[in-house]
C-alpha cells in the first residue's frame, strides 16, 4: 500500500448530485433554494439536516438519492484523475452518503478499482471521526494524507484532525464560499488535482516542521 493517502468525498467531487438533492429536499421543504442548501454545508454535520428535514416529511432521502443516483453524471475529466492518483497513492473514498448506492454507482460507471476502501455513513459520525479511523486503522499520520472535498463544512472536519484539504469549485460550493474554509489549494478543473495534491502535502510536511 503507498504511503500518503487522497481521500475522496463523493457527492460534489465524483459526481454532481447538486441538482438531485435539491430536487429531493424541496420536497420536505417548498421554501428551499440553492442558496439555502450551499448554506446547510458549511457545516459538518449537513448529512444529518437534510436526512432529518426529509424524514419530518416522511420521506427516506437515501431511498430517494438511491432511485436517482445512476442518473447523474461523473464529474467531467475526474475518471482520467483517478487513474493517474490511485497508481501513485493509496485513494479512499470517504462520504456521509450510504454505502450501497455509492457502491452501485461506482460499479456501473467502473470507478470501484480506483478506490481501496470506503468510509461511508454506515459509520454514522462526522468525517472529523471517519478520519480518525482512517488514520488509527492505517496507521498513519495526518499529514500523509489530503483531503479533496467542494464544501466548507467537510473541510472544517479535515482541519480538527489536521489533515489539509484541497477544495474544488465544480461541487456544491462556489470558489467564494469554498474559500471560507481556508483549504490549502483551490482548484476549478480535475486536470489541475495532481499540482494540489503536491502543493498540499509539501504545505502539511512544512506545517509539521514548524510545529
Amino acid at each position: 500500500m503507498k504511503s500518503e493517502f487522497i481521500l475522496f468525498d463523493f457527492d460534489g467531487v465524483v459526481v454532481s448530485t447538486f441538482k438531485m438533492c435539491l430536487d429531493i429536499v424541496r420536497r420536505a421543504n417548498a421554501d428551499e433554494t440553492e442558496q439555502t442548501l450551499k448554506q446547510r454545508f458549511l457545516s459538518g454535520d449537513s448529512t444529518h439536516d437534510i436526512t432529518s428535514l426529509a424524514d419530518s416529511a416522511g420521506i427516506d432521502f437515501f431511498a430517494e438519492y438511491s432511485k436517482n443516483i445512476l442518473d447523474q453524471p461523473v464529474v467531467n475529466g475526474l475518471t482520467d484523475v483517478l487513474e493517474f492518483v490511485s497508481q501513485n497513492f493509496t485513494t479512499i473514498l470517504v462520504s456521509s452518503t450510504t454505502s450501497p448506492p455509492i457502491k452501485k454507482y461506482l460499479d456501473h460507471n467502473d470507478l470501484t478499482k480506483y478506490f481501496s476502501a470506503l468510509f461511508c455513513n454506515d459509520i454514522p459520525t462526522p468525517k472529523s471521526d471517519k478520519f480518525k479511523i482512517i488514520i488509527d486503522h492505517f496507521k498513519i499520520k495526518p499529514s500523509e494524507c489530503v483531503f479533496i472535498t467542494d464544501t466548507v463544512g467537510d473541510i472544517r472536519e479535515a482541519h480538527k484532525v489536521k489533515i489539509p484539504s484541497v477544495g474544488v469549485t465544480w461541487g456544491y460550493h462556489d470558489e467564494d464560499m469554498i474559500r471560507e474554509g481556508n483549504p490549502v489549494a483551490t482548484i476549478d478543473y480535475p486536470t489541475q488535482l495532481k499540482g494540489a495534491i503536491e502543493e498540499a502535502l509539501d504545505f502539511s510536511g512544512e506545517y509539521n516542521e514548524r510545529h
